[in-house]
């Protein structure tokens, strides 16, 4: 099957430079003070951060065209809520509500759109649910204990049995992830910065108290380095001597056209996420693409050269019955597939830290959830690369940590 075309980007964000090439007779070697590998959201976050903050030349390279479908950052839409186990996620989480608001206004584009997220969790689950809403009144946030009856009464839509216990979150809803990745490129080239697609990264070695970033088309040397390459992180990490143990998946989110987009709408509809020993979440209609859901984790092991764009045909199975369960009146033409990359850590959680040895060289893993905390793990990995040391809170997700796993969605 043929790959799947790039997601298109905002009319507006068409300002990418043409990738550097060297000809005979120029310098062989390029001096930069940061240098950002990566442009989906980590990398164009952090590039965003180093532009605007940093002093000096700021560089980011991406390996396909801007935008791409390759990775994990690609689709129009991303999950965004504040409940979560751990206290510390959800006063991240609050942080990420605000970045994101932020980021928007300086962009001059609705990022985040408030729909509400309801979680539905097992009968008999109750109590997990009552814990969420718990954690989130300890915040100081405000959520709704519902069951089905209640659901069903104010989305008709849904079309869960009456005893299922819910939680409505209204500060949740979805991130406009498109547009949100090309916001960032935006914002970091408005501010100073040169990015440079097509420009995949071969080798990096150190040089002295530097960084030598060889590409096809030219050599960088940088004083810091940040590496957001997601699948093609370890790959790279293994060049500074960093053994990462990082499994790749490929996973898949299916959309189901609509007659009527406004039935759907985030103004009339939330997200939602259906927790149980295999968890599903999906989406309002955001527009022409549909009503979007997947499965959490419901893909299989690749590598990032060994990936395949074709539909998963026993997935797909899962998710349309799961929507018939939770929404029966969704589907309605034939429904599309679209794949994306996973790169997870063995515990499940975000991996945000300096490579040992190499203080100048920053690093993340999003972990297939790091999305809704994206202008905050690009702010720590600005501040690592140029510090050594971050106030983001992200000190549990260091190389040195136990983790917790990681939240559906």
């Amino acid at each position: 099957m043929a790959p799947e075309p790039a997601c298109p980007l905002s009319p507006r964000v068409t300002r990418w430079p043409r990738p550097v090439r060297y000809t005979v007779g120029m310098s062989p070697v390029r001096d930069v003070d940061h240098l950002v590998v990566g442009l989906g959201v980590l990398g164009s976050a952090a590039a965003y951060r180093l532009a605007s903050e940093a002093a000096g030349t700021v560089v980011a390279l991406e390996q396909h065209e801007p935008g791409h479908a390759h990775g994990s950052s690609h689709g129009d839409s991303r999950l965004f809520r504040l409940a979560h186990e751990s206290p510390a996620d959800v006063a991240l989480a609050r942080a990420a509500y605000d970045a994101w608001l932020a980021v928007g206004a300086e962009a001059g584009e609705e990022l985040l759109v408030e729909s509400g997220v309801v979680s539905f969790f097992p009968l008999g689950a109750a109590a997990e649910a009552d814990r969420l809403a718990a954690g989130l009144a300890d915040a100081g946030e405000t959520s709704e204990r519902l069951d089905g009856r209640a659901v069903r009464e104010r989305w008709p839509a849904f079309g869960v049995p009456d005893d299922v216990p819910a939680l409505f979150e209204p500060r949740a809803g979805v991130v406009r992830a498109d547009r949100a990745v090309a916001a960032f490129a935006r914002l970091a080239a408005d501010h100073g910065a040169e990015l440079v697609p097509h420009a995949p990264v071969r080798r990096i070695a150190p040089d002295g108290e530097r960084y030598l970033v060889h590409t096809d088309d030219a050599t960088y040397r940088a004083a810091r380095v940040v590496l957001a390459a997601g699948a093609w992180t370890a790959a790279l990490a293994a060049d500074l001597g960093l053994d990462l143990e990082v499994r790749v998946t490929q996973e898949q989110v299916v959309y189901f056209p609509q007659e009527d987009p406004e039935r759907f709408a985030p103004a009339v509809q939330p997200g939602w996420i259906r927790y149980g020993a295999e968890a599903f979440y999906g989406f309002p209609d955001l527009g022409p693409t549909g009503v979007k859901a997947a499965q959490h984790l419901g893909g299989f092991d690749v590598t990032a050269d060994t990936r395949t764009y074709d539909p998963d045909p026993a997935n797909l199975d899962r998710v349309v019955a799961a929507v018939r369960d939770v929404l029966p009146g969704v589907p309605s033409g034939p429904p599309r597939t679209v794949s994306c990359l996973y790169a997870l850590t063995s515990d499940g959680e975000f991996l945000v830290d300096t490579v040992p040895g190499h203080p100048g060289v920053a690093l993340a893993i999003g972990c297939g959830h790091g999305f809704k905390f994206a202008p905050l793990l690009g702010q720590a990995l600005a501040d690592l690369a140029q510090h050594g040391s971050t106030g983001v809170d992200v000190g549990r997700f260091s190389l040195v940590r136990r983790g917790s796993g990681g939240d559906a969605e």
